[in-house]
């Protein structure tokens, strides 16, 4: 969809999805229908074909990654999340405001690993994250709380075998 020579897909990908630059939540679907047929609807629709799932659950994806972009496409990167959306947000932000020389997708991973990133990078998003929900802290206290639970546990199942009538 980027490259100069994507030929017809590529171009018309780039007069109607980056006519935009900033972006807001109905640019999200806002593409060729060739382009949107290929990049969005297939992806989601095939695997549904070939894996026959259940209508619920191919309704529950569809609104999953209809949530998905919508939030990415916002415009805005103070979003109800916890994990990953706000640095998904900033990324689209990026792409569409470059004409799409980088960013090329929300999570970040492949962009990472080829180097198209622009700013800052997924790795950066996770430190943030991490940071921020106070992770290293949170994991040493729960494996704290959990040796003491084991040695409640231990220490309770030493006076049971202690008391109980066994053979003699």
């Amino acid at each position: 969809m980027h490259s100069p020579w994507g030929g017809v897909l590529a171009r018309l990908h780039r007069s109607w999805h980056h006519s935009i630059y900033v972006p807001y939540s109905f640019t999200a679907a806002y593409d060729h229908p060739a382009c949107y047929l290929l990049h969005r609807f297939l992806p989601i629709y095939l695997p549904a074909i070939a894996l026959r799932f259940h209508i619920m659950t191919y309704l529950l994806i569809l609104a999953l990654t209809s949530l998905e972009e919508l939030f990415t496409y916002s415009g805005y990167n103070v979003l109800p999340s916890t994990i990953m959306l706000r640095g998904m947000a900033r990324r689209v932000d990026a792409h569409m405001m470059s004409q799409g020389r980088g960013n090329y997708g929300p999570l970040g991973v492949l962009d990472w690993v080829n180097g198209t990133t622009l700013g800052a990078d997924v790795m950066d998003d996770l430190q943030d994250e991490i940071e921020k929900h106070h992770v290293q802290e949170r994991t040493g206290k729960a494996i704290d709380d959990a040796g003491i639970t084991a040695d409640g546990l231990a220490g309770k199942l030493k006076g049971k075998a202690r008391k109980g009538k066994g053979r003699k």
